[in-house]
């Protein structure tokens, strides 16, 4: 999380580790800091005794976490690297045992570098007639951890879908871009009826 000013990262329940909802920012940026932590309590310009000059209107939320949640938090960082040890293990299996298998590609994990898998994402060569369900189905019939179908390509969403987000006029025209981008992204992912 220090590649930028502010690094963000999420906890929801099935991250690496979680607090069940919630998430953390970190910026090593003064003003930044401050900011933000106004913005998580309603905006609120607590600025007594700060001598403050800039108490500027912001539109704040309630993304306050609260002690119960830190506290789970604080312990699962410390469990951390033996959770993400125990996925990169399983996921190195996984892909061991699916290596030799025509049409689907594991994930690459280059050399000196590790993969803790918050997915463990499986490509289907074009060749492939068989539909993505049934893929699920069977990997899930043998066992096989962390597999279930359910996931939308962003694109597909309803606010885009339905030019709901950004506005008719204005939308940028995610559609029409991800699929002249990535022209295989919907082979095994019908787009649904809106």
């Amino acid at each position: 999380g220090t590649w930028g000013d502010i690094g963000g990262f999420s906890l929801n329940y099935h991250k690496h580790i979680h607090t069940g909802e919630g998430g953390v920012c970190v910026t090593d940026d003064d003003d930044i800091s401050e900011k933000m932590k106004s913005i998580r309590n309603h905006a609120e310009a607590v600025v007594e005794g700060k001598k403050q000059s800039d108490i500027s209107n912001m539109i704040g939320f309630n993304f306050r976490m609260g002690e119960i949640e830190a506290a789970i938090g604080k312990i699962q960082l410390n469990k951390l690297k033996s959770l993400t040890d125990m996925r990169s293990k399983t996921g190195a299996v996984l892909s061991e045992a699916l290596k030799g298998l025509k049409g689907l590609k594991t994930p690459i994990v280059k050399k000196n570098c590790t993969h803790v898998f918050y997915v463990y994402p499986l490509v289907l060569d074009d060749s492939i007639e068989a539909l993505r369900e049934k893929i699920v189905d069977a990997l899930q019939e043998e066992g096989v951890p962390w597999i279930y179908g359910g996931h939308l390509n962003l694109h597909l969403l309803p606010m885009y879908q339905k030019k709901i987000a950004y506005g008719s006029k204005a939308f940028p025209g995610v559609r029409t871009f991800i699929k002249e981008t990535f022209p295989t992204l919907e082979k095994f992912v019908p787009s649904p009826k809106v």
